[in-house]
C-alpha cells in the first residue's frame, strides 16, 4: 500500500544535496512531478518505470528496491541483503597466503617458533594455522562486503 510520507522520506534521501531541478535533469522526470511527491499531494504512487528513472540516479545509496517498497509495489520483507560468499579463487587466494604465513614463522633461517618464551610444537602449529584461516576467512568476506561496488551485488 502506497504512503505518502514514507515515499517522501526516501524521496529527499534519493534527492540528496541536489535541487529539484538538478535531480530532475538527472533523471529525466519532471520537477514539478517530483515536487508533488516531496509536498505529498499526490495519493497514488509513480509507476515502476518513474522510480527506475529516479533510483538510477539517487545518492545515499537509495535502490530501486528502496524506492518500490516505499511506493508500495514490494513487500518489506521482499528486500534482500547482500551475502557475500567465498569462491574457489578465493579459498584458493587464501590457501596461498595462509601456506605464506606459516612458511615466514617456521622459517628454518631464524629457528625454531616461540611463543611466550616457549618452543612451539607441531601440534600447536598447527591448531594456529587453523585459527589463522578462520581469521582469512572472515577478513575476505567483510572485505567482500564492504568493497564490492553495488552494480554486482546480487
Amino acid at each position: 500500500m502506497f504512503n505518502k510520507t514514507n515515499f517522501k522520506i526516501i524521496l529527499e534521501k534519493a534527492l540528496g544535496n541536489r535541487t529539484k531541478m538538478q535531480y530532475s535533469d538527472e533523471s529525466g522526470v519532471n520537477r514539478t512531478y517530483i515536487s508533488k511527491y516531496l509536498n505529498e499531494k499526490l495519493d497514488n504512487p509513480p509507476n515502476p518505470d518513474i522510480i527506475k528513472k529516479l533510483a538510477e540516479v539517487a545518492q545515499n545509496n537509495v535502490t530501486y528496491e528502496d524506492l518500490m517498497i516505499a511506493a508500495g509495489y514490494l513487500a518489506e520483507d521482499t528486500k534482500t541483503e547482500f551475502k557475500p560468499v567465498l569462491t574457489a579463487k578465493d579459498e584458493k587466494d587464501i590457501a596461498k597466503e595462509l601456506d605464506s604465513l606459516m612458511t615466514k614463522l617456521k622459517n628454518e633461517e631464524s629457528g625454531p617458533l616461540y611463543y611466550n618464551g616457549n618452543e612451539v610444537e607441531e601440534e600447536d602449529a598447527e591448531l594456529f594455522k587453523g585459527l589463522l584461516e578462520v581469521a582469512l576467512k572472515k577478513i575476505k568476506i567483510k572485505n567482500k562486503e564492504t568493497y564490492t561496488p553495488k552494480k554486482y551485488r546480487k
